[in-house]
């Protein structure tokens, strides 16, 4: 069960929506989408807070320690009762008042007796329902304590976590932590998917290292239209402006002009057109951005 239906709703597209995009890369800027499902209400002290609170140490994650999985802990039916009304909003069409109160309640609960992995598990599904109230940076406190007992947790709940991590961090343009926590994920030897590919490749671009930017969303692009035939016009944006970022203008002619093939609206043939007038290649013209050009003209 995924838990964390915001994942999919915006997240795996986080920073990739673009604005009013020209020839020039200083204005290809790779937004933030946040869920549709609540409104985003950003609280910019939530780690200061709980550090103040003396609840909890809050544990943030630099090294993994060696972990013997051997004796892997597993979760007693008491406690698995006890989160059953916990994965039930995730099941059903729960309101947000539903969520709020499932976080007021969960935080009540004293859980110093448990095992540490049912004490993970309880950082997972708080965090879980923070992030679907798009309050990301509780989600992130909560995800940061859950890794505080990754002995007990396996690589692939770890490496998700890590992975729901980066995402908070470029919801909330912490793009330095975003890579930081990515690099960590990769760091356990997992092949990355395609969406997580596609996250990198956006963090890439806010913090710089185009070079890294185009090689992955260029892999994205390849991956994505040969499953689906074409890639998502996000994709397309942010490679054309890796390319003019590098200064590496036939290769963003050519970006451009495959992005308007797919998505041939005004904005993007313009683009084409522009960049044609700047380099020596030339490429086939999409049919119906000669119309729109010719339009444009007349």
């Amino acid at each position: 069960m995924d838990i964390l239906r915001i994942s999919s709703v915006a997240l795996l597209t986080v920073a990739m929506a673009s604005a009013v995009e020209t020839v020039s890369a200083s204005e290809e800027v790779a937004k933030v989408e946040t869920s549709p499902q609540f409104d985003y209400e950003p609280r910019t002290e939530a780690i200061q807070r709980h550090v103040e609170s003396g609840s909890t140490p809050l544990y943030v994650y630099t090294q993994r320690p060696e972990r013997g999985y051997s004796q892997r802990q597993v979760m007693s039916p008491k406690v698995g009762r006890k989160f059953e009304p916990v994965l039930e909003l995730f099941v059903e069409d729960s309101s947000e008042e539903q969520f709020h109160n499932a976080v007021a309640d969960m935080q009540e609960w004293d859980i110093s007796a448990w095992n540490d992995y049912e004490k993970a598990m309880y950082w997972r599904y708080l965090g879980g329902i923070q992030a679907t109230l798009n309050s990301f940076e509780d989600a992130t406190v909560s995800y940061q304590q859950m890794l505080a007992y990754n002995s007990a947790i396996s690589e692939e709940a770890e490496k998700a976590a890590l992975v729901n991590l980066a995402k908070f961090a470029a919801v909330l343009q912490n793009w330095e932590g975003a890579n930081d926590y990515l690099g960590y994920a990769w760091d356990l030897g997992e092949e990355p998917t395609v969406d997580e590919l596609q996250l990198r490749a956006a963090v890439s671009f806010q913090t710089g290292n185009f070079q890294r930017a185009v090689q992955d969303i260029s892999a994205v692009i390849s991956n994505r239209e040969a499953t689906n035939g074409m890639a998502y016009e996000a994709n397309y944006n942010l490679q054309l402006a890796s390319f003019l970022e590098l200064d590496s203008i036939d290769s963003a002619l050519l970006a451009a002009n495959r992005r308007a093939e797919f998505y041939p609206n005004w904005r993007n043939c313009m683009a084409v057109e522009k960049l044609s007038q700047s380099v020596s290649v030339s490429v086939e013209p999409v049919e119906q951005c000669s119309e729109m050009v010719i339009e444009d003209q007349s």
